[in-house]
């Protein structure tokens, strides 16, 4: 790989790692803001598991971010389609810190998509595809569980 080709997949490594720390923090404000902080600690746990390897600059972090990212951006069209009056799984009412977070994640989310473009391609793009469909199906999972699988009231 040439050497400035080198400088922007590490450049983009970053950015990634600071839109996924962007995500986590906006939803745990969130958290703290509607008073469901344990679900959205919930909620991150697959943020929370690529953060990690990112940081040792894993070549498979990219792929899961980009999975993670899409994810995110997808569950606030779902809320912002609500605030526009559409029926959707989200529900409630949203105060304007909330909205507000909802526009910062999803500005997170549009620069970690294009940051992890930036990444080093190492493995094919079948085995990148795979491993996003993993991190969406475990976000996924994740949100089922954190809104209706557990009880949180004890």
């Amino acid at each position: 790989m040439a050497p400035y080709m080198l400088q922007i997949a590490r450049f983009g490594a970053h950015v990634r790692v600071a839109c996924l720390s962007g995500v986590a923090g906006c939803l745990l404000v969130v958290g703290i803001e509607s008073g469901t902080f344990l679900q959205h600690v919930l909620q991150i746990a697959p943020i929370g598991i690529v953060l990690a390897f990112a940081i040792r600059r894993e070549a498979w972090t990219a792929p899961a971010a980009v999975g993670l990212f899409g994810c995110w951006a997808f569950f606030m069209g779902l809320i912002w389609v609500y605030l526009a009056g559409v029926r959707t799984f989200f529900t409630g009412t949203y105060t304007l810190l909330e909205i507000a977070s909802t526009i910062l994640i999803s500005g997170f989310c549009i620069g970690g998509i294009i940051a992890s473009r930036t990444a080093e391609q190492t493995m094919g793009r079948g085995r990148r595809i795979l491993i996003s469909i993993g991190f969406v199906a475990l976000q996924l999972a994740v949100m089922w569980l954190s809104l209706f699988g557990l009880d949180w009231t004890k």
